[in-house]
């Protein structure tokens, strides 16, 4: 049996469809959405703060100065007027201390009216806070205060020292005037309340605003997630209407450009399962026209060894039993490689099949398949073949070639000989007839008991060895010589072998087929 193996490089590619299941929803629009709103809240909340701070303390600072300036007008009117003498003098009868209490208010005429001195102080319940600061020479006091049947309130309380009228500085008294914080704790209220209210209100705007917005920038991002399910499904037809010349109108461009690449690759990957199954095909058809078994020749022994660099070999090998006691070899090489190297095979091959080859010489076999195949072989295409007939009666081997790179090899045992067989002849396409016909000669070489004969094709030469060399002629021979030299009848695969394990890794693309044949008796 031939030892037919293939040298092919190959990758399996994995795919699948799984994947982390994802929710339908505007999940780009709320994670927009949220940051957005979160971040406007809180603007809204600090400012809104910011304006009740301002004007708290505005407020405090204006009901300090208005009084400050009434407690400084009371303590220091022109006493020198006899209507001031009087008014103080009613003020402070009793001989009031200097602690006790004047309370004075404005009337709607402007002008100011006593409310209780020293002699009606029982009258309020008074109780200080501790808070106390000094503007000038104006104390500041705040604390809760009672009013007979006006109930309990805060106040703040502005006193001032008075000096008795003409006495210089002799202090005869204090005034003391009382604001109750009531109004102004309404008034912050209800200045905090409006705050709030257009802060919530501002803030429910921004954040529908937020949302709105989201939703328009993912609408179209939306529409393009439906488009690529659509292709994902295998509608690899379908397109996507780019609205806007942004970023998204990019993506959508950049998804057509896709969905047009899928659908190429796709009509690719058909016409590759095609062609793989066409391929499967040829290898089927060229299978079988390799020999099954090694014919049986009288007194002596074939050997073959096929190995092509990829799944459709260029190379092919036959035997042809002619008679009882002939037996042709063939060896043939196609130009090119793949499906139509294999198609040129097939149909040398069948030529050779049709011919009455019992008859012919090995030259006129190579003339009749040239006449028959160059007629269809398209420019550039060529067969390269040797052809050899061997007599079991002498021994004899009567040999052609027709473009063949590589000699015929012939080992001498008695004389550890190595010969080189190489008759002219141009390669079958190049001509249809007369220079072909006119370049073919024959060789003859005797096969005594224990005699090789090897014949091979050229690839086996241009072999890549560890070193980063070529196999080359001169150690393809040398190994050649070795092998054939010992006593074994499986000469075309031992060689094989021998010359394998010196191969570098990726050794190239070159096909291998070697045919021996050893004379037993």
């Amino acid at each position: 049996m031939p030892r037919t193996t293939t040298r092919s490089r190959s990758s399996t590619i994995t795919s699948s469809k799984g994947g982390r299941p994802r929710k339908k929803g505007s999940g780009i629009g709320l994670k927009f959405a949220l940051p957005v709103s979160l971040v406007m809240v809180l603007i809204v909340g600090i400012q809104g703060w910011n304006d009740y701070s301002q004007t708290k303390r505005a407020l405090n600072e204006s009901i300090d100065s208005a009084g400050v300036f009434a407690a400084s007008s009371l303590a220091a009117p022109d006493w020198h007027n006899a209507d001031n003498q009087a008014r103080l003098s009613d003020m402070l009868k009793g001989d009031v201390p200097v602690r006790e209490v004047a309370i004075f208010e404005s009337g709607t005429d402007g002008k100011l009216s006593l409310i209780a001195t020293a002699t009606g102080a029982d009258e309020l319940s008074i109780s200080d806070s501790g808070e106390e600061r000094i503007v000038g020479e104006t104390t500041i006091h705040r604390g809760r205060m009672s009013v007979g049947s006006h109930g309990t309130f805060s106040y703040r309380s502005f006193k001032r020292s008075i000096s008795r009228p003409g006495g210089g500085m002799q202090k005869i008294g204090n005034v003391q005037v009382f604001l109750s914080e009531t109004v102004i704790e309404d008034e912050l209220s209800s200045l905090l309340n409006r705050i709030i209210v257009f802060s919530t209100l501002g803030t429910i705007l921004g954040v529908l605003t937020c949302f709105w917005v989201a939703r328009v920038i993912t609408r179209p991002l939306h529409t393009l997630v439906k488009d690529i399910q659509i292709v994902a499904r295998g509608d690899f037809t379908h397109r996507t209407r780019a609205t806007s010349s942004d970023e998204i109108g990019t993506l959508a461009d950049a998804i057509n450009e896709m969905t047009h690449g899928l659908a190429e690759g796709a009509q690719l990957k058909e016409e590759l399962v095609s062609k793989e199954h066409q391929e499967q095909i040829i290898q089927e058809i060229q299978a079988r026209l390799f020999p099954k078994t090694m014919p049986e020749i009288p007194g002596a022994i074939v050997d073959a060894s096929c190995q092509p660099a990829s799944e459709i070999s260029s190379d092919l090998f036959d035997f042809m039993p002619l008679d009882q006691q002939r037996t042709g070899l063939l060896l043939l090489t196609a130009s090119g490689q793949g499906i139509p190297a294999a198609l040129v095979l097939a149909m040398a091959r069948s030529a050779l099949r049709s011919l009455p080859a019992h008859k012919l010489a090995p030259a006129e076999v190579l003339k009749q398949i040239n006449a028959n195949i160059s007629p269809d072989l398209r420019r550039g295409m060529y067969v390269t073949a040797m052809y050899a007939i061997y007599d079991a009666r002498d021994g004899s081997v009567t040999i052609a070639s027709a473009g063949h790179r590589l000699p015929a090899l012939s080992l001498v045992a008695t004389r550890d000989q190595l010969n080189m067989t190489h008759p002219p002849g141009i390669a079958m396409g190049l001509d249809k007839g007369p220079v072909f016909d006119s370049s073919i000669e024959e060789a003859h070489v005797i096969l005594e008991k224990g005699d090789t004969l090897l014949i091979g094709t050229s690839g086996i030469l241009s072999l890549d060895l560890n070193s980063g060399e070529a196999l080359g002629e001169q150690r393809f021979y040398k190994a050649a010589k070795s092998v054939m030299g010992k006593k074994d009848d499986r000469v075309a695969q031992k060689l094989h072998q021998r010359i394998e394990a010196h191969l570098a890794e990726e050794p190239g693309e070159h096909d291998i087929t070697l045919v021996s044949l050893r004379r037993l008796s």
